[in-house]
């Protein structure tokens, strides 16, 4: 029963809509509420410092108020 109603609402939908729905029917059966499934997705764990190594460099200019904004100060 809830197929065919189904059936009936995408009728003369676009292709684009009918993806958007794909997608969506594919969230919801693959989804879980379960705490662990977040280990599923995200398999990397993170560690503290893992950029230590990289360097990072900030305009000099930085600390200064953009031209733009100078007449709010």
């Amino acid at each position: 029963m809830p197929t065919e109603l189904l059936q009936k609402e995408i009728v003369g939908l676009g292709d684009e809509d009918i993806n958007l729905l794909i997608s969506f029917a594919r969230f919801l059966r693959y989804r879980t509420d379960k705490p662990e499934s977040q280990e599923a997705i995200l398999p990397i764990k993170r560690r503290i410092g893992f950029l230590s190594e990289v360097f990072v460099s900030i305009a000099p200019d930085f600390d200064e108020t953009p031209d733009c904004l100078m007449e709010y100060v």
